[in-house]
């Protein structure tokens, strides 16, 4: 069925009664709604499972990398020791010097984790305020 365009002043456009009705429209926007929220939710479930797949494969390198981190700075110690003895009075007193120096390193680095772990900061954006507890602060203080 082929339909012309209407002249200025005609009739207005009568439609065939094949059309649907209001409520018919609904159901199909209603089912339409449904089948897209399906297929939301079928997405969503898909590329959480591969990225839980990829944080899992993370975190399991992770912690091959820090098992061999253990291992290179047990060797590396050993090596300091070895090194040192030549200038000290025998292995114990070389393994002490070692085992403080590294003991002061990981003290050093545990107080500057520590304050970047406990800093406050101002939240800026609204969600963040909101988490904080301030929203009625504005954000540009």
């Amino acid at each position: 069925m082929v339909m012309h365009m209407p002249k200025a002043g005609a009739e207005p456009l009568r439609y065939p009664s094949s059309k649907p009705a209001f409520p018919e429209l609904f159901k199909g926007l209603a089912n339409d709604g449904k089948r897209w929220l399906e297929a939301e939710l079928a997405l969503t479930k898909a590329e959480a499972g591969l990225r839980l797949r990829s944080y899992a494969a993370g975190l399991a390198i992770a912690f091959v990398a820090l098992a061999l981190l253990i291992a290179a700075s047990v060797v590396l110690a050993q090596a300091c020791v070895v090194a040192l003895l030549p200038y000290v009075s025998g292995p114990g007193i070389a393994g002490l010097a070692v085992g403080l120096s590294l003991l002061l390193i990981v003290a050093m680095l545990a107080l500057f984790a520590k304050s970047l772990l406990l800093s406050k900061k101002r939240p800026v954006g609204v969600v963040f305020r909101w988490l904080a507890g301030n929203m009625s602060e504005s954000g540009a203080k």
